[in-house]
């Protein structure tokens, strides 16, 4: 059965509404003191975290029944625990993270299902 044929499916892609275009910047999730970062690589002080938070937090407000969401992989904003995560210099630490939009997902709205594009 098709998705859209049991459910209501709502596009959103949460780089491109806080503005980052396509194509774009490379960006990764860097540790930082207080967490990890979606940063630009070749310009870290170019950090994209909280707009990706607070557009988390949009996307809840816009959509209060939502029940599912359907991510990109290995995305720093969409990852689903696949995620590369790097130190603050850049270097490669582990392979298990969840980028920042989904993971503000996942805290403000625990039972909200989550799967991969890999999992369809």
């Amino acid at each position: 059965m098709q998705l859209e044929q049991r459910y209501q499916l709502v596009p959103v892609c949460p780089e491109m509404a806080i503005g980052l275009g396509v194509p774009r910047l490379p960006i990764q999730l860097r540790a930082y003191k207080d967490g990890y970062h979606a940063v630009v690589i070749e310009n870290p002080k170019l950090d994209y975290t909280q707009a990706l938070r607070d557009y988390a937090v949009q996307v809840l407000h816009q959509y209060p029944e939502l029940a599912g969401v359907v991510l990109k992989q290995k995305s720093p904003s969409c990852g689903t625990g696949k995620t590369k995560l790097f130190n603050h210099k850049g270097d490669l630490q582990r392979l298990d993270g969840w980028g920042v939009f989904a993971k503000e997902l996942r805290k403000l709205k625990p039972d909200l299902i989550f799967i991969s594009e890999e999992e369809l």
